[in-house]
């Protein structure tokens, strides 16, 4: 960790504050009011309202949830990286680095911040990234050094593609298929389609036997 790197940020770096709840929000644009190098640029509860964001107020850094409404944190990244792949993207999550980091730097994903971390960590991961770095904590993780590439510990659902992986998520949080249809976008069948291949990479010989590993593993994070 390099101490002076913010004195390489540019002023008032603007950040899109993505998260569901209004209390975080809140608590992170005014932690953004107490420096002198970075401002909250707007706050956005989904995926949807961030891309909205990114188009209207041009921020330098979208910080986000993974468990947004809807679409996820991740498959935000996904699209950011496609239509505006010189944005970085931090993860600001409860859920637990080991088991997103894969798919978050497979994404062009820029750091990940437990959001049990102290604010002056979280501060000097924002301010790493904007100067560059890539900052992710778990030991197997990438450093804050530039063009550090990313060797994440492997897990079973790292089998998962990112559809499958949201199918298995929103499943854990009791979605039924028509709902995980609506949220995602596609149709009840290709939802269908999706469960069968998760079952079958995570060897579960029913329905339920999914349903209740997704559960369980959400609750658990």
């Amino acid at each position: 960790m390099k101490s002076n790197a913010a004195k390489r940020v540019p002023r008032l770096a603007r950040i899109l504050i993505v998260d569901e709840h209004p209390l975080i929000r809140t608590g992170l644009t005014h932690l953004f009011l107490q420096t002198n190098d970075l401002e909250a640029a707007a706050e956005a509860a989904s995926a949807a309202q961030a891309i909205s964001s990114v188009e209207r107020r041009l921020p330098s850094l979208v910080l986000t949830e993974i468990n947004l409404p809807g679409r996820s944190g991740l498959d935000l990244a996904k699209e950011l990286q496609t239509r505006f792949p010189n944005l970085p993207v931090v993860i600001h999550s409860s859920l637990s680095e080991t088991l997103y980091a894969d798919r978050a730097v497979a994404l062009g994903v820029r750091g990940f911040i437990a959001k049990a971390e102290p604010t002056k960590t979280l501060l000097t991961a924002l301010r790493a990234v904007l100067n560059g770095k890539i900052w992710f904590q778990s030991p197997d993780s990438p450093k804050t050094r530039p063009g550090a590439q990313a060797t994440p510990p492997s897990t079973p659902l790292s089998a998962l593609t990112d559809r499958e992986f949201e199918v298995f998520r929103l499943v854990g949080r009791g979605c039924n298929t028509a709902e995980i249809a609506s949220q995602l976008h596609i149709s009840i069948k290709t939802v269908d389609a999706h469960r069968e291949h998760v079952k079958r990479k995570l060897n579960l010989r029913s329905g339920t036997a999914l349903n209740l590993l997704a559960i369980r593993w959400v609750t658990s994070q």
